[in-house]
Formats: structure tokens, C-alpha cells, sequence
């Protein structure tokens, strides 16, 4: 895919997927992640982003609010604890 270094996105849908970003700024965009290649996101600035998540990563997250909500809370919980710790 593409490097991206010192860019500045503005008010922009950005598919990440794939891609390298590098000291670049984020602002008011759309993140979008599908569920393929994962993007390199390495010393940036993310300010007033949101999330979208497509494809096979929201397949995934659907599947991870069905467990969280049909008695597989524990091991939800303790996925996010996992993620905060960096594993």
C-alpha cells in the first residue's frame, strides 16, 4: 500500500487499511478500518476523529457485542484489558 509522512487530512474519510502513517495530523476525519492489512500509525495527532469500521472489522465487532451481550462478558472485558496493556 501507501507511506504517508507529515500529512495533514482535514475534514477527509481516510481508509487505513494497509497503509503507513507517519507524524501526520488528523483532524474532524473519518478513520476507516476494514479488516485487511493493518495500517502502521506511528507518532500522530488524531483530533475530533471518529471511527468507522467495515467489512470483516465489523463483522468483528458485531460478533464481539453478541458475546459481550450473550454471557461472554468476562472474556470481552478482559480482550480490552489485554489491548490497554499493549498485548
Amino acid at each position: 500500500m501507501a507511506d504517508y509522512i507529515g500529512k495533514t487530512y482535514d475534514g477527509q474519510n481516510v481508509e487505513l487499511d494497509g497503509n503507513t502513517y507517519t507524524d501526520c495530523r488528523f483532524d474532524n476525519c473519518v478513520l476507516i478500518f476494514k479488516g485487511g492489512d493493518l495500517p502502521t500509525l506511528k507518532d500522530n495527532v488524531f483530533s475530533e476523529c471518529g471511527w468507522q469500521f467495515d467489512g470483516a472489522a465489523a463483522r468483528t465487532l458485531a460478533f464481539m457485542t453478541a458475546m459481550y451481550h450473550g454471557g461472554g462478558r468476562e472474556l470481552i472485558e478482559q480482550t480490552f484489558e489485554n489491548v490497554k496493556a499493549g498485548q
